[in-house]
């Protein structure tokens, strides 16, 4: 994928592409954190991380939902987690002896509420076995972890993911973990509701969530449907209001991640997108392609049909165009 976050990608067959150059993209908003959301431990990441260094961007490392769904990686969970943290390595192949500088945190799985393929069980019993795995393999134990869920409520719930957290944080094995672990909810709500006034109660989402669990939260998603007619005013009130919150109580509130770079382009291919799921980047895509890239067999690290040809692959990366929530979040982050 080099040649989307890169300013360059060069095949092994010895040919140079230019890259689109995302992260360059990226650092130029003000960003200095990224979330993942997929991540394939068979390839190398490396050439990734060590471009997130020298731009200064941390990346919260993802553990894709593929490993936490109990018909798909989960029962297999204490071979595949190794190969993970290795793959979060700082080593040239999956190689090294502990996690990349780049990486800030884990975050395992994404909205199981919406996805209704996984729940609190999965999440409770990988992490155990994510940390017990990281002391043999003599990795360091201090990373934070984060589960990132919708911010839908249970039928009687008061307080989005209140029930989620207190399985979580019920079970035994997780209650030495508690000053690694931190909340990341993923909400769309105006800024008042998260920290001044949530439901009539007369006070924000935020402090009342870090008051019950003592825990940190982190926003791994915050961010507005572009298609509603206030989505500009909602989007600048929750980075300004998350920005000044978090420095003025820095122990409940350690980050924010606006929701999202590029809109989904296998929802919204044009720059008039009309899906309300992909209406939350950005950038919106346009059919100017900007280079065609060839790739070679050798390129991939991986196959998985034994009868599929990686010959004759390509890759197009798109011109990507500014739409107005680009200005908000850079006018925000670079104030």
């Amino acid at each position: 994928m080099e040649p989307l976050w890169g300013p360059s990608f060069t095949s092994r067959s010895g040919r140079t592409y230019q890259g689109r150059n995302d992260l360059q993209t990226l650092k130029d908003m003000g960003v200095t954190l990224l979330r993942l959301y997929d991540w394939e431990p068979r390839n190398f990441h490396k050439r990734f991380l060590d471009k997130c260094v020298e731009l200064g961007i941390k990346v919260l490392a993802p553990v894709s939902r593929y490993f936490l769904i109990p018909d798909q990686g989960f029962p297999d969970r204490r071979n595949l987690i190794p190969k993970l943290i290795q793959s979060f390595s700082n080593g040239e192949r999956n190689d090294g002896t502990d996690f990349h500088p780049a990486i800030a945190g884990i975050i395992m799985g994404n909205e199981p509420g919406i996805c209704h393929c996984y729940g609190v069980e999965q999440c409770s019993e990988f992490t155990k076995d994510w940390v017990e795995a990281e002391r043999r393999m003599r990795f360091s134990s201090s990373l934070p972890i984060g589960h990132p869920v919708d911010f839908g409520k249970d039928p009687g719930e008061t307080f989005p993911k209140w029930n989620f957290w207190e399985t979580l944080l019920d079970r035994n094995h997780l209650q030495h973990l508690k000053n690694r672990l931190f909340l990341a909810p993923q909400p769309q709500n105006p800024a008042s509701d998260l920290f001044v006034n949530f439901n009539g109660t007369g006070r924000g989402y935020v402090p009342q969530t870090f008051e019950k669990f003592r825990v940190p939260m982190l926003f791994t998603e915050l961010g507005h449907d572009r298609q509603k007619p206030n989505y500009e005013a909602v989007v600048r009130g929750q980075l300004e209001g998350s920005i000044a919150y978090g420095a003025a109580h820095p122990d409940q509130l350690l980050g924010i991640c606006h929701f999202q770079f590029a809109d989904k382009v296998w929802k919204c291919p044009q720059f008039q997108c009309r899906d309300s799921e992909g209406s939350f980047g950005t950038h919106s895509h346009t059919n100017t392609v900007l280079v065609t890239v060839d790739y070679v067999p050798e390129d991939f690290t991986h196959v998985d049909a034994p009868h599929y040809n990686c010959d004759n692959q390509q890759l197009r990366p798109d011109m990507l165009v500014q739409n107005p929530t680009y200005t908000i979040v850079k006018s925000v982050y670079t104030a």
